[in-house]
């Protein structure tokens, strides 16, 4: 139908997904578009929708609970979020967003300030309460858990009033973690496995990539240029001439070598970050060329996007760690072996791109363990690689031998943990209790 929505707020189908996908590129506007978009948005608002919906047999049949064709799935929810295809990919993106922050867990906020990095000042924690970091930016810039309430009130300016007034009062509300409490259990886990499909392409290549094709985030604090003091200058001798350099007694964060340079970058917020002027030129030349591929997108748009990435992830793994051992068998085979490997490679590799992005951010951290959220991302990528192998350990009745796993093992390796100092990580090791010699 060229004139709404093809159906109610119901589970759905593919040709029911099909037909919404077509409407919604007929939308002559933004606003159109995103009324069209409701039908999709309120199924991924509800799990027992989701379990139900995109079956080959139909909607909500139970005998083909797990008879899904997610590559037709996936590439439905990709024509809607490309810009290439569709004109409102950009608002479509932010309402899918929402919507799936709402769906899943919202884990306790996370200041950067204090969990990432260093400590915050009072006038910041005071900002923060207020919604704001410090800088003006919502906390969706820098805890994208906060996304659902941001972007909800962005688009629903762009939505008829009764269709605002129903988004605004759905909002997400933080459960409280008690470490105690007993696994998740759920009658079907299949609904997760239906919004990873969809969602795949938000997540899939979200990030940006450094000139090694490592995944970096930005630092969530404005950078600022610092000149060393005179009295730290030293005079190299060179093979050629005679260079002055400076003992900043300060290590680049990116490239991992001691910054000697007269001028270098640190963390206006006082974090224990510091860039040297060449990692910080290059960082900012793959943001700004970043941005210029993500559309017309302000820096705050792009932030919260791309922390609504690492946000995800990591709410993605507290939940499967918190199931219980038979809803977890169930989602690792659905994944192993109903998900096409094309899908599974690129969910892998959405995983291996938020930990390779967050784990030089980590180390700045002087208690490692006090970051919890980036160890149930690692927590979720070790999900997936037990789950990749799982083929491993079926044979079918004509084959001689195991089969090998759904990609290869080397997929998983984190190359950006090459960026985190050694010697620093060898001192965190030697004043571990666990290393001491009694």
């Amino acid at each position: 139908q060229a004139n709404g929505p093809v159906c109610q707020a119901m589970a759905l189908s593919l040709e029911d997904l099909e037909a919404l996908t077509a409407s919604i590129f007929a939308a002559e506007d933004a606003k159109e578009c995103l009324l069209r978009m409701v039908p999709v948005v309120d199924m991924f608002k509800s799990q027992s929708d989701l379990a139900a919906s995109f079956s080959r047999a139909g909607a909500g049949d139970s005998r083909s609970v797990s008879s899904r064709d997610y590559t037709r799935v996936t590439d439905a929810f990709s024509r809607i979020l490309s810009r290439a295809s569709c004109s409102w990919a950009a608002e479509a993106g932010d309402l899918v967003r929402a919507a799936v922050a709402e769906t899943m867990p919202v884990l306790p906020r996370r200041p950067f300030a204090s969990s990432d990095f260093s400590d915050k000042s009072d006038m910041q924690a005071e900002a923060a309460e207020d919604g704001q970091d410090g800088h003006g930016f919502t906390q969706a810039t820098a805890d994208s858990g906060e996304l659902v309430s941001a972007t909800t009130e962005s688009t629903a300016a762009a939505l008829p009033n009764e269709v605002a007034e129903e988004d605004q009062s759905q909002q997400a509300v933080p459960m409280e973690i008690d470490a105690s409490e007993a696994d998740l259990s759920s009658p079907s886990v299949t609904w997760l496995s239906v919004l990873l499909a969809g969602m795949l392409p938000l997540i899939a290549d979200a990030l940006p990539r450094d000139q090694n094709g490592v995944c970096i985030i930005p630092h969530p604090h404005q950078m600022e240029r610092q000149e060393a003091r005179e009295d730290t200058m030293l005079i190299h001798l060179g093979n050629s001439a005679r260079r002055p350099v400076f003992n900043t007694k300060k290590i680049c964060d990116n490239c991992g070598t001691r910054i000697t340079d007269r001028f270098y970058y640190h963390c206006s917020d006082n974090c224990d970050i510091d860039f040297c002027q060449d990692c910080q030129m290059r960082s900012q030349d793959l943001l700004d060329k970043f941005m210029e591929q993500s559309g017309n997108v302000d820096h705050n748009s792009l932030y919260s996007r791309l922390f609504w990435v690492i946000d995800i992830t990591e709410r993605l793994g507290w939940y499967v760690l918190h199931l219980n051992v038979a809803d977890r068998r169930r989602l690792a085979d659905e994944l192993a072996f109903e998900w096409p490997t094309a899908l599974f490679e690129k969910l892998a590799q959405a995983a291996i791109d938020v930990v390779n992005a967050r784990v030089v951010h980590v180390q700045d951290v002087k208690d490692i363990q006090s970051d919890e959220r980036f160890w149930y991302a690692v927590g979720w990528l070790q999900f997936l690689y037990s789950t990749n192998a799982l083929p491993c350990r079926t044979r079918r009745l004509d084959e001689h031998s195991s089969r090998g796993p759904k990609i290869g093992y080397e997929r998983f390796i984190l190359d950006g943990i090459n960026k985190c100092e050694p010697l620093s990580e060898f001192q965190r090791w030697r004043k571990h209790p666990s290393a001491k010699v009694p």
